[in-house]
């Protein structure tokens, strides 16, 4: 008997799309377009198609784990697919922000021996039932060299969840990243980016928060400097200690003054931030080292 576990979500069309492709371990990312398995899913489970008409498009690719010689759904490795799943899903948001919901549409497709194989279906249309993205609809997509760079990186992100004790401020962090990408305003959404952002950078030093962000996260990465690191954590505590909208100056025409337009720029900069200390984590081992050990992330990073 073969047991597979599928995670089903849409991308849009983009002329080097990927089609199929292996991230790493069992997992796998399979264009189901025009697909005789979808079709056969979709036909016994109306309630998914509810679900596709819910999300940002029909469904056109699964992330899946497929088991062979069990005998057993209950499988141990058939119960870890879906945390395989996960642990990918975060990747690709590394990778290239794609609106893939972590509890969206969830398939178990049975095997068996002898006759038609049969779904377990699970839809979540709550929360984690559906990811956002501030990105144009056009790029809302994995293509070909995405998932090659998923494969590249899979090996260490993966490790991350298997020595989760040595690596737990890395792992918290991509959890909280994870869960924010299920906020669709922007106030709560930065605030749970900023506590991923500190449990990576800070060391928990009273009174030293925004001296580690503002003058740490420029060291880790490039394209932020100390001003904008500075408005970073501003804009957090903006919204957690003045209760402040984002929009400070709302207009009729939906126009944004400059210190509007430089709030909304924070917060789209901290998420590009996060994503790129994650990769450096991924992909340079004293990176993830420091960041782990707090006495060699404020050797290594100095304030």
């Amino acid at each position: 008997m073969k047991v597979e576990t599928s995670c089903l979500f849409h991308l849009e069309y983009h002329s080097q799309v990927v089609k199929e492709a292996h991230i790493g371990d069992e997992v796998w990312i399979q264009e189901v377009i025009n697909d005789d398995w979808l079709s056969d899913v979709l036909d016994k489970n109306p309630r998914l198609d509810a679900k596709q008409n819910m999300d940002w498009g029909p469904f056109t690719h699964r992330l899946f784990v497929s088991i062979e010689g069990t005998n057993n759904d209950e499988d141990e490795r058939v119960k870890a697919a879906e945390q395989l799943i996960y642990q990918a899903i975060v990747l690709s948001r590394i990778v290239r922000p794609t609106p893939i919901p972590s509890s969206g549409a969830w398939v178990r497709t049975v095997y068996p021996e002898s006759g038609e194989p049969y779904h377990f279906v699970r839809v979540d249309a709550g929360f984690r039932g559906r990811a956002y993205v501030t990105a144009p609809r056009h790029k809302l997509t994995l293509v070909e060299d995405d998932a090659k760079q998923m494969t590249e990186l899979w090996g260490q992100h993966h490790q991350f969840f298997l020595d989760e004790p040595q690596y737990r401020r890395i792992v918290r962090a991509l959890i909280y990243f994870d869960t924010a990408a299920h906020i669709w305003l922007l106030e709560p959404r930065h605030i749970l980016l900023h506590a991923a952002l500190e449990s990576l950078i800070c060391t928990n030093q009273p009174g030293r928060n925004k001296a580690e962000v503002t003058k740490r996260l420029p060291q880790l990465v490039s394209f932020v400097d100390e001003s904008e690191a500075k408005a970073i954590y501003d804009l957090c505590c903006d919204f957690k200690h003045s209760a402040a909208p984002l929009v400070l100056s709302p207009t009729d025409d939906g126009s944004m003054d400059s210190e509007d337009s430089e709030r909304f720029k924070a917060a789209h900069l901290l998420w590009d931030a996060l994503r790129a200390v994650f990769r450096r984590s991924i992909e340079e081992p004293e990176i993830a080292e420091a960041l782990c050990d707090v006495n060699k992330l404020r050797k290594k990073f100095p304030v």
